[in-house]
């Protein structure tokens, strides 16, 4: 695969594993407290482009085009704004699909990582879609950032995806 992906004009940039969990374990510490909005109105739609810009090198314009549009959040896709003093600190995103619940893009903003705001608004987000979808299992695709995280709240490498762009 890597012989004909590279004649091809591609190079390979990242090689991140897949991540599966019946069910978090409990936290390890006391987490901070968190409000956990939805993204609908405005204000968390904006913040949802805001924080997806900053954390994941994307074009501000790039993000509001995606995030900002009403129909983005119209469909199975979830998204949720954590906000600490009233200011949106981190997000993340679910999709329920094949009896099973997907996280994506679980973030917080550089000042306030660190501090467990982003496992807060993770566990809360699930808690709700949980309830809401029925569901139990989850996955995600972890970044080298997020996998001690998941590692220690119960998820387990099950596959590893290979991501290519053209050079």
């Amino acid at each position: 695969m890597r012989r004909t992906f590279e004649t091809r004009g591609m190079r390979m940039i990242s090689n991140p594993p897949g991540m599966f969990a019946d069910a978090l374990l409990p936290p390890a510490h006391r987490l901070p407290e968190i409000e956990c909005c939805p993204a609908g109105d405005a204000r968390t739609r904006e913040a949802f482009a805001h924080i997806t810009a900053v954390n994941f090198d994307i074009p501000l314009t790039v993000a509001r085009a995606v995030y900002d549009p009403e129909r983005a959040w119209a469909g199975a896709y979830r998204g949720f704004v954590g906000f600490v003093k009233g200011r949106p600190v981190s997000i993340v995103a679910t999709v329920a699909a094949a009896n099973v619940l997907g996280v994506y893009s679980l973030s917080t903003l550089p000042e306030f990582r660190r501090r467990g705001y982003g496992e807060a608004l993770l566990r809360e987000a699930l808690n709700r879609e949980c309830a809401r979808t029925g569901l139990r299992q989850l996955a995600l695709q972890s970044t080298d950032a997020g996998y001690s995280l998941y590692r220690r709240i119960g998820f387990r490498d099950v596959t590893r995806f290979s991501v290519w762009l053209t050079k």
